[in-house]
């Protein structure tokens, strides 16, 4: 199982699931370039080649086929990754993922004029409630690059939209969203299930439940085994 993160972040999101899935499958959670700690390279269109760059990991590895899972931007990565090379993917988990997505106005804007609040609010928009989740956990996870390639990830999910593309895909799929989730919120995950014929799996929590509920997430994207 090859992991994806979300715009802005890094694999580090995906600790507490590596021990879980790992039970499963041989489980790989690489930064993307320019996160964390893979270096930048020259992509092109960045969803697109956020995706080649996906499938050239795992030539790099040996591996020819894997279910690929994604949160967030991740997801829409392992969505493009299913529709350039379908013979490689054997199925998708989705987490938190929307098929089209705008940002708020302003967000871009924010992002170059003023960054620790753009970050205070997403953090506030990802995990409405701290109960689960303290702030002191979710800052070290976010970000997980530099400002201009934050910049550049939510520049290339606004306005993004796959849709039209979902119905030819056919393998097998589970969709995972956050009840609370302000940012690809309950509706976002029930459209892209349908979409596509996928298991829907709705559980407590905002936009980081690889975090929240690590457990119900390993669980969910385990039934990809089957």
């Amino acid at each position: 199982m090859l992991l994806l993160h979300m715009a802005g972040g890094g694999s580090v999101v995906f600790g507490p699931l590596m021990g879980r899935l790992g039970r499963h499958f041989e489980v790989y959670a690489p930064d993307l370039p320019g996160h964390g700690q893979s270096q930048p390279l020259a992509l092109g269109p960045l969803l697109p080649g956020y995706a080649q760059w996906a499938l050239d990991f795992l030539d790099h590895v040996g591996v020819k086929q894997a279910l690929i899972a994604g949160h967030s931007m991740g997801g829409v990565v392992a969505l493009l990754c299913a529709r350039s090379a379908p013979a490689r993917v054997q199925g998708l988990g989705l987490i938190c993922t929307s098929a089209h997505l705008t940002l708020p106005a302003g967000l871009l804007a924010q992002i170059q004029g003023d960054y620790e609040g753009f970050l205070a609010s997403f953090v506030a928009g990802a995990l409405p409630s701290q109960a689960q989740l303290p702030l002191g956990v979710v800052r070290p996870l976010f970000p997980q690059a530099p400002r201009e390639v934050v910049l550049a990830d939510f520049a290339a999910v606004d306005g993004m939209d796959v849709q039209a593309e979902l119905g030819a895909l056919r393998l097998p799929a589970v969709v995972i969203g956050g009840l609370d989730d302000r940012i690809t919120p309950p509706p976002h995950s029930q459209r892209l299930a349908a979409a596509l014929g996928a298991r829907l799996v709705l559980l407590e929590g905002g936009h980081l439940l690889p975090r929240e509920s690590p457990a119900q997430v390993a669980d969910a994207l385990a039934g990809l085994a089957t």
